[in-house]
């Protein structure tokens, strides 16, 4: 189980084994990346500190996009960097926008 904190340039840093990030590592300012709502329906993009790619070969997972409410409730996407995850919480937002399925 690795945990990372993110930088002031939105770098992200594996912490050591052992360590968890710091409460000032974990305030909604450095955690988040976007929080729209497009018609009662939030989209919300964090940094979740913790790698959810339970691959150990594969890149870490560090950034969620989540949908609360309407028809794609609870779908979820997740990214390995800022810049990832701040296209890919754009998309989302346009695809609600636009009537479009966000899963395709």
């Amino acid at each position: 189980m690795n945990w990372y904190k993110i930088n002031d340039d939105k770098t992200t840093e594996q912490l050591p084994e052992g360590t968890y990030p710091s409460y000032e590592d974990c305030t909604d300012e450095n955690r988040r990346v976007g929080d729209n709502t497009v018609n009662d329906i939030r989209v919300s993009t964090v940094f979740i500190q913790l790698d959810h790619n339970w691959d150990p070969d594969g890149q870490p997972l560090l950034f969620e996009t989540m949908i609360f409410g309407g028809e794609y409730d609870n779908d979820m996407w997740r990214y390995t960097t800022w810049n990832e995850a701040k296209a890919g919480h754009e998309r989302i937002v346009n695809c609600l926008k636009e009537g479009i399925n966000p899963n395709l």
